[in-house]
């Protein structure tokens, strides 16, 4: 399907014989939670959609998009899910992903398929011209001046429009990343009582955790005045759930393994940057460490740095690592547990946990029992 309206043979009843709605937002700030006035306009249009008994379309793989589809669920609004793929089995298996990641009912749920042949041009704004095209009402939102989507906005008859929960668009005030400024003073107890640790750093995620559906991760945005996965929210997740999950991105052969460093905490803070080319943090000041003989003992193998790790066996290329040639990666002295690596199975005697500030600490002791240390004894 491309740059088309679809024929209606291609819909259930339950869909073909409603209107189609469309509700339009412009790319949001990362950091999005209940309080942000494009999501609360965007929960009354939803709303406003199920009392006129409209079917919604909606799309996936981009927050503003994913968020309609998430209260259409909770609205039981029959809903046309236009899902950008490459060809008939990423179609397939992108169905099924999504269907259960959004707990989908499929009896009023219509899949279909936003595919580019042309590189030059960009699956989203194909996804945006399919959605217009697919949808009889048109409701913005909060859409950014001058937009892509306000440009074709413009172009359609005024008719199609429904203007009654437009909300000024509003960019990101504050900075996502952690900064490390002159007035932060390290905490000396904490570099004093680390060097005998392994230490897993983490950050804040802008997508569902590992062990989260995006349901889940949705309401949980939806229900929350302030962030709700932020690094210390992330960090508090993985003390709860007992496991530290492992991911495969960046890693040889893409085996799935947790990355740990031997660097101290004060050693390893220059490391905590902006990432822009991802969006990200590298890490921030929230994580947990494990004291060596314990992280060892439970399968925690150190890395070893290679120019060329091909021609290796694949048993072993999990614990070889790039020293790198824009960066360095070998000051990272990194060390890494093929799979998850279970905190269950350590005594607690043997972790200690680090958050950013001081008056982070009193919280996370009084929740899960365990030693707390704050990176830095000042912060202003």
């Amino acid at each position: 399907m491309r740059n088309r309206k679809p024929e209606k043979e291609m819909f259930s009843p339950e869909i073909k014989e409603r209107k189609k709605a469309l509700v339009l937002n412009s790319r949001q700030p990362l950091d999005t939670s209940g309080s942000s006035l494009w999501l609360k306009s965007t929960i009354e249009a939803i709303s406003w959609v199920a009392r006129q008994g409209y079917t919604l379309v909606t799309s996936v793989g981009m927050q503003t998009w994913e968020v309609v589809l998430f209260l259409a669920v909770q609205n039981s609004i029959p809903r046309i899910v236009l899902v950008p793929c490459s060809g008939k089995e990423s179609f397939s298996s992108l169905c099924s992903f999504y269907s259960r990641q959004f707990n989908l009912d499929d009896s009023i749920t219509e899949y279909l398929p936003v595919e580019t042949g042309n590189e030059a041009v960009r699956i989203e704004s194909i996804r945006d011209q399919c959605a217009i095209g697919a949808s009889d009402i048109l409701i913005p939102v909060a859409l950014r001046k001058n937009g892509s989507l306000m440009q074709l906005l413009s172009t359609i008859e005024k008719s199609r429009v429904q203007n009654r929960f437009v909300t000024q668009y509003q960019a990101r005030l504050e900075p996502l990343h952690f900064r490390y400024t002159d007035g932060m003073v390290i905490n000396d107890h904490l570099v004093e009582d680390s060097t005998e640790y392994l230490f897993h750093w983490t950050r804040a995620t802008y997508d569902s955790w590992p062990d989260e559906r995006r349901c889940d991760y949705y309401d949980a945005i939806i229900c929350s005045n302030s962030y709700a996965r932020t690094a210390l929210k992330t960090l508090e997740h993985i003390i709860d759930s007992g496991v530290i999950i492992g991911s495969s991105r960046h890693m040889p052969g893409k085996q799935r393994c947790v990355s740990f460093t031997g660097k101290r905490p004060d050693e390893f803070l220059p490391l905590m940057r902006w990432r822009s080319r991802y969006h990200e943090m590298s890490y921030e000041p929230y994580g947990i460490g494990i004291k060596r003989p314990a992280a060892l003992a439970d399968g925690v193998k150190k890395v070893a740095y290679r120019d060329s790790v091909s021609g290796k066996k694949e048993g072993e290329r999990w614990l070889l690592q790039s020293p790198g040639k824009k960066g360095n990666w070998v000051v990272e002295d990194e060390y890494r547990c093929k799979d998850d690596f279970r905190l269950s199975g350590v005594e607690k005697n043997d972790l200690l946990v680090v958050c950013a500030t001081p008056d982070e600490a009193p919280g996370l002791f009084n929740t899960f029992g365990i030693r707390v240390l704050p990176m830095f004894k000042k912060c202003c």
